[in-house]
């Protein structure tokens, strides 16, 4: 999906994956061409690759691209300034004179003017959030030029971009004015592992997919940070460079991020994540660790984090199919967990330059903390499961981490790393490790885990274990497990 700059000189890559967005887009221009403008949502965490997605279709879509962009926030921004950098824009791309606009109605009605008819064109408007921060009316004035001169435009589609989801959601999708007038909402997600391993180019076949995972549990599958990848160099001289240098994007990116979404308030939601770094939590220990009663406003936030795509929600299902009140939050995006718990503390030496050398074995508690971000890829990549347990979609009842509680009806607690239910009455338990080395405890691990937990009547269980790492023979000849997921099954096609 995207270019990156680098092996060791520039190098230039096609445009990768998002081959259901691209459908998507396609079927949606074939069915509108004849009916007026499409309007379309396209939302995602920062960094993820938006704009390129929406750029590339224009591209394979001989189609004209019009891109508008909001401001990155600062202190002393106005309306003014954001209308300003929009009306540069449309001199740019329209070749106008400067035209004097003070209000998004008129900016809005300009460009409607210039948009040529019957011609294909994509028009982008990036980052509206931030178009739209020193105006309260924005979403009504938008509302208003797309049913009065917009939509009308034939073989036009109009983007929304932003990375500030929930306002997007609460401000755009969820207003009343525009009910009906979205034809499609596109929420971009990381890249899945076997389009991720590309960024390792002509060295990707000779580089382990253990290796490749080890990068991708710091960075996450995040298109702008594989593209950074050197892959003459391992691991952690990739990391060295990227996360524990001064001008790493891995260093300096968190702040960038937490600032441009939240503004003001980055400062409550980094709270938040840093309660969920060692493992997931309740929403009730999550006030409780941030010393707050609970309340409508941190349960705002969270669901701000869970829509930026950063923090995910599990919820428990009791094996009937109905959702249970007892659930939590985890951390869904790789690179926060590792930014928190591993470079924000040593953020002054680093700056001071005192960071030289680098090794997983110097990270304090790295075994528990890789293995969640492990669990997390496999959890992002979870189809990849599916597939290697010979699962359709169609027969899965509900899938997902899997929390008993101890109460007088149970064994005891436990806690199942993915439990997958199917129509079949069968249940597939999966143990997520990932080590240097699996040994034969995995099994005695797995069996007082099932021994705990309670197997409604009339149901099968397979024990699977999904690892990275090497295998010890005993545990391959033991053959107490009905599936074996390895890490190059995870990144094969």
């Amino acid at each position: 999906m995207l270019k990156r700059p680098q092996e060791q000189q520039m190098r230039s890559t096609p445009f990768l994956g998002r081959e259901e967005e691209l459908q998507q887009l396609s079927a949606l221009w074939s069915l509108r061409s004849t009916r007026g403008a499409a309007l379309v949502a396209c939302t995602g965490r920062r960094r993820i690759g938006k704009s390129a997605l929406i750029k590339h279709f224009t591209s394979i879509s001989n189609a004209d691209f019009i891109l508008f962009q909001g401001l990155s926030p600062r202190k002393g921004q106005t309306n003014q300034d954001q209308i300003n950098n929009v009306m540069a824009d449309f001199r740019k791309q329209f070749k106008t004179p400067k035209i004097s606009v003070d209000d998004w109605s008129d900016v809005f009605e300009l460009i409607s003017e210039k948009i040529p008819q019957g011609k294909k064109s994509v028009m982008l408007l990036d980052e509206i959030s931030w178009m739209a921060a020193h105006d309260p009316d924005f979403p009504g004035k938008f509302k208003s030029a797309w049913d009065a001169h917009l939509k009308d435009h034939s073989h036009l589609i109009v983007v929304i971009c932003g990375s500030v989801s929930s306002w997007i959601e609460e401000n755009i999708l969820n207003n009343t004015g525009f009910v009906g007038r979205f034809h499609l909402h596109l929420n971009v997600e990381e890249m899945p592992l076997h389009q991720a391993k590309i960024f390792w180019g002509k060295h990707e076949e000779r580089i382990s997919a253990e290796e490749k995972l080890r990068y991708i549990c710091a960075s996450g599958c995040v298109p702008r940070y594989l593209e950074e990848v050197d892959p003459t160099l391992p691991t952690e001289k990739n990391l060295q460079r990227l996360a524990f240098s001064p001008g790493g994007i891995l260093f300096s990116d968190f702040e960038a991020i937490f600032h441009d979404i939240f503004s003001r308030r980055s400062a409550k939601y980094k709270e938040i994540i840093q309660t969920l770094i060692n493992g997931p939590q309740s929403f009730q220990n999550i006030c409780k660790e941030i010393k707050v009663t609970r309340n409508g406003v941190i349960s705002k936030y969270l669901e701000d984090l869970v829509r930026a795509g950063f923090l995910r929600r599990d919820s428990n299902y009791d094996l009937q199919g109905k959702q249970s009140k007892l659930a939590q939050y985890r951390i869904k995006d790789n690179y926060l967990r590792f930014y928190l718990k591993y470079i924000l503390p040593h953020k002054d030496k680093i700056e001071k330059r005192m960071f030289k050398t680098f090794s997983f074995d110097q990270l304090a508690n790295w075994p528990a903390i890789a293995g969640l971000l492990f669990e997390s890829t496999v959890l992002n990549n979870i189809d990849k499961v599916y597939r290697k347990l010979k699962l359709e979609n169609a027969d899965i009842l509900c899938a997902g981490p899997h929390f008993q509680r101890n109460t007088s009806r149970s064994k005891g607690a436990c806690q199942i790393d993915i439990l997958i239910q199917t129509r079949f009455r069968h249940l597939y338990v999966c143990e997520i490790k990932f080590k240097k080395k699996i040994d034969k405890s995995i099994i005695a691990a797995m069996k007082k885990k099932l021994a705990v937990f309670t197997t409604p009547k009339h149901y099968s269980i397979s024990p699977v274990l999904i690892c990275g790492g090497e295998i010890d023979e005993e545990v391959i000849a033991e053959q107490y497990f009905a599936a074996i997921i390895t890490a190059n099954d995870l990144m094969s096609q």
